[in-house]
């Protein structure tokens, strides 16, 4: 194989695997880490093709090398050393796919418009599902959901859908809309608020909130009326729509404690909660543990 043949090939693979990434963490774990796997042979492959370590003298290489040696070591003194190791040892390969991720994308391997586009296509395919399923009960392969106030949409039994759009949208966004305070931007990012919503997921729900109450409050600064008026009007409908859905009103205002009494205030419905249970325990397991902690994938074992 020629070095010209050679590099069509391997440029070519990490380019479909990085455009149809959104795609491989929806097919699920199998996918992703295959991807993950083939990623990091092909970067090994390469080292022995041109017989040296590539992207040494980068400053994110040093700094991977440095938090990986870290990561081994304290998993050597963890709690249980053999199940942090077999946990921490593969995390490698995420830091061999950020690496390629970076290069690809400043030799302009990758175009960047069109990674944009293929990521916001997959976005709005799973978000269309997720407000189909909300409105009908199931998704396009007639799947249920076990919980009636949680959409997962091709996620199916993981109910992971509203983390996942909320970790790829505003930087899929990004790339399609570079002009600073794109109105179309905004409304795009007002449209998946209300999408991560119909998911049903707090967390991401509230976090993304968050970001939309800041990036509104620079954006609103340089926007004519009529843009802000349609845009408030907008807030306004979903939150009348939040307030008047029983379903999504009981998953987003009521208790989260697992205690019959509902009149305990906000701290003690908390502490009553799985969630203040985690947060208990891990207070504990840091108090004694402040330095190093238990190790990777030990928290199990600590609180037991």
């Amino acid at each position: 194989m020629t070095i010209e043949t050679f590099y069509k090939v391997y440029y070519n693979l990490l380019r479909y695997i990085f455009y149809s990434l959104p795609l491989l963490i929806i097919l699920g774990n199998a996918a992703i880490n295959f991807s993950l796997a083939l990623v990091s042979l092909l970067y090994f492959v390469q080292i022995i093709y041109e017989k040296k370590i590539i992207f040494v003298n980068r400053p994110e290489f040093k700094v991977f090398v440095i938090f990986y040696i870290y990561l081994i070591f304290n998993s050597l003194i963890s709690l249980d050393p053999e199940t942090s190791l077999i946990r921490t040892i593969p995390f490698l390969k995420f830091f061999i796919f950020s690496l390629v991720f970076i290069n690809l994308l400043e030799e302009k391997i990758i175009d960047i418009k069109k990674l944009g586009l293929i990521w916001f296509i997959l976005l709005s395919i799973l978000s269309l599902d997720i407000l189909f399923q909300s409105i009908v009960g199931h998704n396009i392969f007639g799947f249920k959901s076990n919980f009636a106030n949680r959409n997962s949409s091709f996620f199916f039994d993981e109910l992971v859908a509203g983390g996942f759009i909320f970790s790829l949208v505003f930087i899929t966004l990004k790339i399609l809309f570079k002009k600073q305070n794109n109105f179309f931007e905004q409304l795009l990012i007002l449209i998946f608020f209300i999408i991560i919503f119909l998911t049903g997921e707090r967390s991401s729900f509230v976090k993304y909130f968050l970001i939309l109450i800041i990036s509104f409050y620079f954006y609103f600064k340089y926007q004519n009326y009529l843009k802000k008026i349609f845009l408030i009007f907008l807030i306004f409908l979903s939150s009348i729509f939040i307030y008047n859905s029983p379903i999504f009103k009981d998953r987003y205002l009521g208790t989260i404690s697992y205690s019959p009494e509902r009149n305990l205030g906000i701290i003690n419905n908390y502490l009553r909660s799985p969630y203040g249970s985690h947060a208990i325990s891990s207070f504990y397991i840091l108090k004694e543990n402040f330095l190093f902690g238990v190790g990777n994938k030990n928290f199990r074992i600590a609180c037991k």
